[in-house]
């Protein structure tokens, strides 16, 4: 099986892509690129192992793009639940001051006017990662606002792969963006993001 992607006439700079949700293990997925329609540079193959994966390679510009995905064991249909093409930016890991996750509640909660609570639980609680970086450099701090621009200031849901393994999409909920400067091109600086529990 392939997927293919045209980016048209302009297309971006290439320099990483990524599955998410997917079922893809014991075989090698391949991509690859190419300025004429089939593209045919591999980039990238690997075992996904049937885990999530982001990787990188140096950027690309090119039209065209293809996932080959190799039959699965017996009858198993392959299931990709999110595919992603672009580029990301790569930044120090940042520290998580809490040392562990906000565990951010989905209740509403008001008063009867004789004043018992009253609660309804709306749905699944969340997870909140409250991050700080102690000495971004200045470029990866132009990258960092740039991410900030691209999802729209948090409108749109940022895919965030940590060195813990761990891929998942989450929000950006900063309102605003407040680096402090160190001196020495380093930055101090803070956000946040929340999700469904890995």
């Amino acid at each position: 099986m392939t997927l293919d992607v045209d980016f048209g006439t302009s297309p971006p700079a290439i320099s990483g892509w990524g599955m998410v949700h997917h079922n893809l293990a014991g075989v090698t997925v391949t991509l690859a690129s190419g300025t004429s329609f089939p593209p045919g540079t591999t980039r990238d193959a690997l075992d996904p192992a049937g885990a999530d994966l982001v990787r990188s390679f140096a950027a690309v510009t090119a039209r065209y793009w293809r996932v080959t995905l190799p039959a699965l064991a017996g009858s198993l249909a392959p299931l990709i639940g999110e595919l992603l093409i672009g580029s990301a930016p790569t930044l120090d890991e940042p520290s998580l001051p809490t040392g562990w996750p906000t565990i951010v509640g989905n209740v509403a909660r008001d008063r009867s006017p004789a004043g018992v609570p009253w609660t309804t639980r709306r749905g699944s609680s969340r997870e909140r990662l409250p991050l700080e970086w102690q000495g971004m450099p200045a470029a990866d701090l132009v990258a960092y606002l740039a991410a900030y621009t691209a999802c729209g200031e948090g409108e749109q849901p940022v895919l965030l792969a940590l060195k813990d393994g761990v891929t998942r999409f989450m929000t950006w909920t900063d309102t605003e963006i407040s680096p402090e400067a160190l001196g020495n091109g380093l930055f101090h600086v803070r956000s946040t993001f929340e999700g469904f529990p890995a």
